[in-house]
């Protein structure tokens, strides 16, 4: 699969999102990369969430940089084929996961919610 397939369904996922979940998003950024670089740590990671969360920023946050969450398209697209799992699902999984923690959920809030 090509990036710009990639994009698309990527921008399908996020026009998927809840009406509140939409309108709760503010001042973040979506990119898409190959795969998370060269570090042992985060060689498996699917997405990425990097930024302040919500519950964390005061009235004075202003005149910032977006938050940014990227998506690691190789990953994601291997994990979708091991899962057989639909690639849409799985980048509305991995959207979804990191959007929660732009709004504060940690790792363990997280899996408590999928399970």
């Amino acid at each position: 699969m090509d990036k710009t397939a990639f994009e698309e369904l990527t921008i399908q996922a996020m026009d998927n999102l809840s009406k509140e979940f939409q309108e709760r998003l503010h001042n973040v950024t979506v990119i898409i990369e190959d795969s998370p670089e060269e570090n042992a740590k985060r060689a498996h990671l699917l997405g990425l969430y990097e930024g302040i969360p919500n519950p964390y920023k005061g009235v004075n946050y202003t005149f910032v940089l977006p938050d940014k969450i990227t998506l690691f398209m190789l990953n994601i697209l291997h994990w979708s084929d091991y899962q057989n799992k639909p690639l849409l699902k799985m980048i509305e999984e991995v959207l979804y996961h990191e959007i929660g923690h732009h709004f504060g959920f940690s790792e363990e809030d997280l899996q408590h919610l999928d399970s």
